[in-house]
């Protein structure tokens, strides 16, 4: 990630400190982690997931148990928790790239 930061300190009229901080945006700031995103959270039991890659889909309970493996082959794609709980979802792309997401399920 680039380390470009613009800084800039200003003195309110009550005599606060002011610090923005402002991220300078790079070539660097890129990655390939590959992006979803799911739909509704907190959910009932049904949960839509998007995405623009093929790869594997796993979602984990709080007890590190996996609950769903699965697929995904299809930009929009439909699972059903039937328990309540924190789930930990996790999509794998098919170079490897990984990343997650937190789901609740509220029933």
């Amino acid at each position: 990630m680039s380390s470009n930061v613009s800084y800039t300190f200003t003195i309110s009229d009550n005599r606060n400190l002011v610090a923005n901080f402002n991220p300078i945006l790079g070539i660097d700031d890129f990655s390939d982690t590959p992006t979803f995103k799911i739909y509704p959270n907190p959910s009932n039991c049904k949960v839509i997931i998007e995405t623009e890659f093929e790869g594997n889909l796993k979602v984990y309970n709080l007890l590190g148990q996996l609950i769903i493996s699965s697929k995904i082959t299809e930009r929009q794609t439909e699972i059903e928790i039937y328990v309540s709980g924190f789930y930990q979802l996790i999509l794998i792309d098919l170079y490897g790239n990984k990343t997650n997401a937190k789901l609740i399920i509220n029933r």
